[in-house]
């Protein structure tokens, strides 16, 4: 049987939960610019969209510099800095008459003869554009839209706002109550416009110093579709109150690694650090709980709908009362899920470690000891909760608990599964091996005990 989210129908409506459907933007329409006596074919400007919030002077410093970068390949551009080059394209920073400064990503030029290329990297650069303007309205702390041109020779260019600023560093420039409360309200802003981030990691968390957080590099961002959601399908059966959303993905690869960090300098401090994030999460989850409320008292639902919406308006409620004043057992309960999936994604998305099989299965040994710690904790504290909001929240907690478990030992299977084909096919005794390694990983053996079963040649 098909599971399907609470939000599967709402998202086919014209007004829907996650999509408030502003009024929409007027962009100056597409012109035609540039002319034969250009110096370089690459210069020319095709079309041209600004946001209408830019003046025409600023407009004109913008194509210049634009024509500029695009000119020739070398990164040394008299008014314009290079910052970084991906997959897609290259990254300038650059700086008008008035000071006001912006980065332009522009499409790779050597890419573009590939089949299939220009049109995957086109289509990348149409999906960053679209999602910046998407949020244009929005009182985000992050890039914003600022103009978007097609080159003569195909290329792609992309203008946004520049955000001044480092990176989160546990020493130099931490996590504040601050810039922790400004970083959610854009994830809540983001869930409500239909959009997933999808890479929230420190290198795209800009501070200031006034510890003001921005967010950055939609690159990777989608619009939200629940359907081809990897956090609700048949094949992981995770409970379906709980939706996928920015705030998943900015605990795994920013919060959880961070907090990580702060352990490691002062577990004190962490724990500190930790209670601090869960009191700004459970404003999330009261925001999140009060949407759905709005939603309900005017949408015409049905009565699956409606049990649906319930349970996930009450799983809100709950998350934001238990997280409000968090105690120890519950600070450990939130911590034990932050161990998990640092250890686990670590482990899946660190290709170093794949030079080291047996690294990779360790990290992914400590990700399901702490399911396994979490498990037995909340099945402890739903057997005798001292109230009927902690019985709820444990529920949930167990049901997460159970969940990963499935998940991580079948992710240990198969890379314990894989490390054993590394030894030679002429083996006689090699499928035996392999279920004692099994063996050994999954009932939780510690990784120093671990032991390569001897085999025998043929």
């Amino acid at each position: 049987m098909n599971i399907t989210s609470p939000l599967n129908s709402l998202y086919s409506r014209k007004t829907t939960l996650y999509t408030l459907n502003p009024p929409p933007i007027r962009y100056n329409n597409l012109i035609s610019f540039g002319s034969d006596n250009d110096k370089f074919e690459g210069s020319k400007i095709k079309f041209k969209n600004f946001a209408p919030n830019i003046s025409q002077q600023q407009q004109e410093n913008i194509i210049s510099s634009v024509k500029e970068i695009a000119s020739d390949d070398s990164n040394d551009k008299s008014g314009a800095k290079f910052l970084a080059s991906g997959a897609n394209g290259a990254v300038y920073l650059i700086t008008d008459n008035n000071s006001s400064r912006y980065v332009v990503k522009i499409s790779h030029k050597n890419g573009l003869s590939k089949t299939g290329e220009k049109q995957r990297i086109n289509i990348n650069f149409d999906n960053e554009k679209n999602i910046m303007q998407k949020l244009a309205d929005s009182d985000i702390n992050g890039q914003k839209y600022v103009a978007d041109f097609t080159l003569n020779d195909g290329r792609s260019v992309l203008v946004s706002t520049f955000l001044k600023g480092k990176n989160p560093d546990v020493s130099e420039r931490p996590l504040t109550s601050k810039s922790l409360s400004q970083l959610l309200n854009t994830l809540e802003i983001f869930d409500e416009k239909g959009i997933l981030h999808r890479d929230l990691k420190k290198e795209n968390i800009i501070i200031d110093s006034d510890n003001n957080a921005g967010l950055i590099d939609y690159g990777e961002a989608i619009e939200f579709n629940i359907k081809d959601s990897k956090y609700n399908s048949e094949v992981n059966n995770f409970p379906e109150y709980i939706a996928p959303s920015n705030l998943r993905n900015f605990e795994d690869t920013l919060i959880f690694p961070y907090m990580n960090e702060v352990e490691r300098k002062n577990p004190n401090e962490a724990k500190e650090f930790f209670k601090n994030y869960l009191t700004l999460k459970s404003e999330l989850y009261s925001k999140r709980a009060d949407s759905i409320e709005r939603y309900m008292e005017t949408a015409d639902l049905t009565e699956s709908e409606k049990n649906k919406l319930n349970e996930m308006l009450k799983y809100q409620k709950v998350m934001s009362e238990i997280l409000k004043n968090a105690d120890d057992d519950v600070i450990k309960t939130e911590m034990l899920n932050g161990q998990i999936t640092y250890n686990s994604e670590l482990a899946y998305k660190n290709e170093i470690l794949l030079l080291n099989p047996l690294a990779n299965v360790t990290l992914k040994m400590n990700a399901l000891t702490a399911a396994k710690r979490l498990e037995v904790l909340s099945d402890g504290q739903l057997k005798k909760p001292n109230t009927i909001l902690k019985r709820d929240y444990y529920k949930y907690q167990n049901d997460y608990a159970k969940y990963r478990l499935q998940k991580i030992s079948s992710w240990t299977n198969g890379l314990v599964n894989w490390l054993c084909d590394c030894f030679t096919s002429d083996l006689k005794n090699l499928p035996e091996a392999k279920t004692d390694i099994v063996n050994q990983f999954v009932n939780g053996n510690n990784i120093q005990n671990f032991e390569i079963p001897k085999v025998e040649t043929l």
